[in-house]
């Protein structure tokens, strides 16, 4: 019984502090929408995947302004099932795409 107690025991108190050690994750990419009200933007990976992140105002901004089309590179980290930026670097607007050349018409 008391080897019963101890294991969940255990086994509460790692279900309770696990969020506590969760991992820092980086993001790099594009940033394609910004809400300063919810503070949330949106951040587009080289392979195009979309991820959602929020900040608060203990985030750490570096660089130019948050502002949609700039680079951006976040350590950000699971916090209840939204991704939370702990810090953002900004690096200015990403190169607009090329355009093929085509007859002028």
């Amino acid at each position: 019984m008391k080897r019963l107690f101890a294991i969940g025991a255990l086994l509460a108190f790692l279900f309770v502090t696990a969020p506590v050690y969760a991992a820092d994750k980086p993001i790099s990419g594009t940033v394609t929408r910004v809400d300063m009200e919810q503070k949330m933007l949106v951040i587009k990976d080289s392979k195009g995947q979309e991820t959602v992140v929020y900040w608060d105002d203990s985030t750490r901004l570096d660089g130019g302004p948050l502002q949609e089309g700039a680079n951006a590179k976040l350590v950000a980290r699971d916090d209840g099932g939204r991704v939370r930026a702990s810090s953002i670097q900004v690096s200015g607007k990403a190169p607009a795409p090329t355009r093929e050349k085509g007859p002028v018409q």
